[in-house]
């Protein structure tokens, strides 16, 4: 079925594209699916998720560990289930990884995952995330807008570290570049300033950003690269 109808239908999940080796994506294929309206929203749920786990997740646990939490909080009901299909782990470079529920589980956030078929379940022990409103479609959907953006996308291969700052440069990029106080990206990746801008110089060398800079007061620049079509 079509994203949009996938969004709202009972537990499915939409699966960003999976990246099986070094390539770039296509024009056609980093479009997104949603109006300028739908992304600002769907942009917003995924600030929010970042924000609320900035706080709610001890500050040493790994880049990894985060980005699965971040697919947790957007994907789970109301009474703080979530069901992660294994292809869609696989396809966030997440799957295979019992330590990152490990981490979780020892932070007191979930409950070890249990495992049926094609799907992990997983119960949160978060109580934020027991009683969220309804709207799970909604979250989904930004959780699929967010990993299958363009800067997302091309920051596949990169190192976790690298890759949460990605996620966390999505929700301040509009087109292809993207503006936000550093100590604000800092905080949602709970990283030092330093680690932030090693992980840009990382982005800027893996070809996900075309560059960035920094200024006083503390703000960051960047855009993103642009994609290169296949002659």
């Amino acid at each position: 079925m079509c994203a949009t109808c996938a969004a709202t239908a009972v537990d499915t999940v939409l699966v960003p594209w999976t990246v099986t080796a070094l390539q770039r994506p296509s024009a056609a294929g980093a479009e997104h699916f949603a109006s300028a309206a739908e992304e600002n929203e769907m942009r917003s749920r995924v600030r929010e998720a970042l924000t609320y786990l900035s706080s709610a997740l001890p500050r040493h646990l790994s880049a990894a560990a985060r980005l699965l939490a971040v697919e947790c909080a957007l994907r789970t009901d109301q009474h703080g289930r979530t069901r992660l299909p294994r292809g869609l782990l696989r396809s966030l470079r997440l799957g295979h990884r019992p330590d990152l529920w490990t981490e979780l589980t020892a932070a007191g956030w979930s409950w070890p995952p249990r495992t049926a078929g094609t799907h992990h379940t997983v119960l949160l022990k978060d109580a934020a995330m027991r009683t969220q409103p309804e709207g799970r479609a909604s979250r989904a959907r930004a959780a699929h807008w967010a990993a299958s953006s363009p800067l997302m996308r091309k920051a596949a291969l990169t190192p976790e570290t690298a890759r949460l700052v990605a996620l966390c440069l999505v929700v301040f990029t509009e087109g292809q570049q993207g503006c936000a106080d550093r100590e604000d990206v800092a905080r949602l990746c709970c990283l030092s300033s330093g680690s932030l801008l090693d992980a840009c110089d990382h982005l800027v060398t893996a070809g996900v950003l075309q560059g960035w800079r920094h200024s006083t007061p503390p703000e960051l620049t960047w855009h993103v690269a642009p994609t290169r079509t296949c002659s």
